[in-house]
């Protein structure tokens, strides 16, 4: 084992293989430890064995995916750019949308994939209004990215209210919000739409949220907008339940982010984003060096990403992904049956097609050992409704491919104890002496 002195000095000469194999073993020993079984509150899922296979058998030609292989030039390009050439297109497909008017690349996640169409569609409404003159916005429950990128961008961004009743952008809110910007002088709105909340797994209603914009741009013509859909989960799941789902149907509709490293099996990292083909103009650099343009964020690129996903697409194929969401989505309502049964006190908030839950407890609690247990995080935060902010403790909850039901019952049956347990202590509790 490495001296602790040598943690943060950079090392002089050469280390025995065997020390560095012996150091290597005991940081594995010790991911081995982490019960990712008992998971339930992080978006964490180890990968499929097949996934991990392919991927090593790519490690040693380390191949390198600078720009954008889903153009039709890739057509003929080979090795692993073939590969993420037809994995895009294969998601094009999924996503019933056209291959000459849709393109995109991998990514490192959904952050990227946020951060790629902030940056693009403020490129594009520069085209129609100044810089100053845009924002982005978004609710309590968009996904931390977006914020990050409106930041990264330079752009200033505002909340919309949520609906109260669904956990979504509220359509009347929406309208408020952009009608009091547009008195203030902003007149090009970035608004992501999200299918399947990192906190609740609500999804927005994007035919509902167009017609508004819509509207708007009826009684104000020099509004434009761009919007795009954060489905970094749902994405993977929603196709294989609803073969009708076509996000890019709406012409409305510039960009989508989705991630295999979630609920697809693969290793990290496994982002997909697809965009609309006459947006890439907007970001493209030459590179002056190279023959090649770059049209991504990040640059080079691992094209094992490619080699993953395309795996793992033809390892399950539709009908394998669809046993795997009605096998998850089974547990998920198990779980909910078992907390409408035992915890009556206990609020769930979800939408039918996602596999994550918010649980709300009435009373302010603090799980302890409970959140340590099964990774849970609770987010304290004020949430802006229509017509007023309330203030909530949600606990997030995933329903992955690595949840077994015995856990879910052990889940439940510490909640119980620990409910029984505070109740106890409760009833202990002196009271008061009447005057």
């Amino acid at each position: 084992m490495f001296p602790r002195g040598n943690a943060t000095v950079f090392p002089e000469y050469s280390e025995s293989k065997l020390r560095i194999a012996a150091r290597l073993r005991s940081i594995k020993s010790d991911l081995r430890h982490r019960k990712v079984t008992y998971n339930l509150g992080a978006l964490y899922t180890l990968p499929h064995p097949f996934a991990i296979r392919a991927c090593r058998t790519f490690l040693g030609q380390n191949p390198n995916h600078l720009g954008n292989w889903s153009l039709k030039s890739a057509q003929k390009s080979a090795a692993t750019q073939q590969l993420e050439y037809e994995a895009i297109a294969k998601m094009i497909d999924l996503y019933h949308g056209k291959l000459n008017q849709l393109e995109g690349y991998l990514t490192s996640g959904g952050t990227e994939g946020n951060l790629f169409l902030a940056w693009t569609g403020r490129k594009y409404l520069e085209k129609r209004v100044k810089k100053e003159r845009i924002c982005l916005l978004r609710t309590d429950l968009t996904h931390y990215s977006v914020r990050k990128a409106a930041d990264i961008i330079g752009v200033s961004d505002f909340i919309i209210p949520l609906s109260p009743r669904n956990w979504n952008i509220d359509a009347e809110g929406l309208e408020n919000t952009i009608n009091k910007l547009y008195r203030r002088g902003f007149k090009g709105f970035l608004l992501p739409l999200t299918l399947g909340y990192t906190l609740t797994g609500t999804c927005d209603n994007i035919n509902l949220v167009v017609s508004v914009v819509q509207a708007v741009q009826r009684k104000r013509p020099d509004c434009v907008f761009f919007l795009w859909i954060d489905a970094a989960l749902s994405g993977l799941i929603i196709p294989f339940l609803n073969s009708e789902f076509s996000p890019f149907f709406n012409k409305m509709i510039q960009g989508l982010v989705v991630d295999y490293h979630k609920f697809g099996l693969v290793p990290y990292p496994g982002g997909v984003v697809i965009y609309r083909r006459n947006l890439r103009h907007l970001i493209e650099k030459t590179i002056d060096y190279l023959p090649e343009k770059d049209n991504t964020v990040s640059g080079s690129r691992s094209g094992i990403s490619a080699v993953a996903i395309w795996s793992m697409m033809h390892y399950f194929g539709s009908q394998g992904y669809k046993k795997l969401v009605k096998k998850c989505l089974a547990n998920k309502r198990y779980f909910c049956s078992l907390v409408n049964e035992k915890l009556p006190g206990v609020k769930i908030i979800t939408d039918p097609q996602s596999l994550t839950c918010g649980l709300v407890f009435k009373s302010a609690i603090t799980l302890k050992n409970i959140v340590q247990k099964y990774g849970l995080y609770p987010t304290k935060k004020t949430f802006l409704f229509l017509p007023e902010k309330k203030e909530y403790v949600i606990y997030k909850l995933y329903f992955l491919p690595h949840l077994r039901r015995k856990i879910i019952d052990e889940f439940i049956n510490d909640l119980m104890k620990y409910n029984q347990n505070q109740r106890s202590k409760s009833y202990e509790k002196p009271r008061a002496s009447s005057c």
